[in-house]
């Protein structure tokens, strides 16, 4: 949708559909409605905010460059996650705190997994 972010999209879901079930995990053992995960994201989100303006700083003074030529200025979340509703929830605070996320699985090796940090 044009002009539209994930994060607005989420919310407009969460006002039509409060107590729909969002999201099931992989064994069907636990389930989120869009209200319980608004509120797990804002929850993280909240602790992610108040570290912006030290990652943008961090990242200044690295002069992070994109392949494409861009300066990088949006700080990064990387979590190491086993496929979970908390992934998502860390997905969708990063989104809300105006960060990025480079989800990374947790089965990956160590070598992988560093490569993935150096890169992002």
């Amino acid at each position: 949708v044009d002009g539209e972010t994930v994060v607005s999209l989420f919310r407009s879901r969460v006002a039509q559909d409060p107590h729909k079930v969002a999201i099931v995990s992989a064994d069907g053992s636990t389930r989120m409605t869009f209200e319980q995960l608004d509120k797990a994201s804002d929850a993280v989100a909240t602790k992610l905010i108040p570290l912006t303006a030290k990652a943008r700083s961090s990242i200044e003074s690295r002069n992070i460059e994109l392949a494409s030529g861009t300066v990088l200025e949006t700080p990064l979340l990387a979590a190491v996650f086993k496929r979970s509703i908390g992934m998502v929830v860390a997905m969708l605070a990063a989104q809300k705190a105006g960060w990025g996320y480079v989800p990374i699985e947790s089965t990956y090796p160590e070598d992988r997994v560093e490569y993935i940090l150096k890169d992002s």
